[in-house]
């Protein structure tokens, strides 16, 4: 019989390190949840890479027409009547409002091709100040009735020149030493003149 040689040497337990386990030292339980596979582009050294092809997607039937249930049709609402006028006829009515409220100098001058802001300008000149507000409101007004809007209007409270701008046309509405000032009908010279019937 043999007999086996136990150490009995006293050993030095060694220090356990703290964890944030549970007293029993058992390993904790995670749940690990995978995220869908996405996609990556892979670039190797000036190589264009392709995305991964995706299965195209399913073309719906679509119901029978007896299936869906018909809406009973309602009538469309008149549309609100566009303005007929082009840019001539349009500068024309302004030349008209003009001479209905007895302004002086009226003048059309034909920018189309000539000038990106817009095709015509119309000038005129009022007597004085009170003349000058009085011939921009009317125009406005005979131009509302049209179904035309200015677009903007600047220079109403000191009244010397009043420019009111409909787009394709803007007006100019001049007191007499303000428009010899400015002189805009001698910068268009090469400019042709639309006839105005006094």
């Amino acid at each position: 019989m043999t007999t086996k040689k136990t150490d009995t040497t006293p050993t030095t337990p060694t220090p356990r390190k703290r964890s944030s386990r549970a007293a029993d030292d058992k390993p904790a339980v995670r749940a690990i949840t995978k995220r869908p596979a996405q996609p990556r582009l892979q670039v190797s050294h000036g190589k264009a890479a392709a995305l991964p092809k995706q299965p195209a997607p399913r073309a719906s039937l679509p119901p029978p027409a007896d299936a869906v249930p018909q809406r009973p049709r309602r009538p469309r609402k008149a549309a609100a009547a566009a303005p007929t006028t082009g840019p001539a006829q349009l500068a024309l009515a302004v030349a008209t409002a003009a001479l209905e409220k007895k302004a002086s100098d009226v003048e059309i001058i034909d920018l189309a091709g000539k000038a990106d802001y817009t095709d015509y300008l119309v000038l005129m000149t009022g007597g004085s100040d009170r003349h000058v507000r009085a011939l921009a409101e009317h125009i406005q007004e005979e131009l509302e009735k049209k179904k035309v809007k200015a677009l903007s209007v600047e220079g109403v409270s000191a009244a010397n020149w009043i420019l009111l701008d409909f787009g394709d046309v803007v007006a100019h509405v001049f007191q007499e030493s303000t428009r010899a000032v400015y002189d805009i009908e001698g910068l268009w010279l090469d400019a042709s003149r639309l006839p105005v019937a006094d």
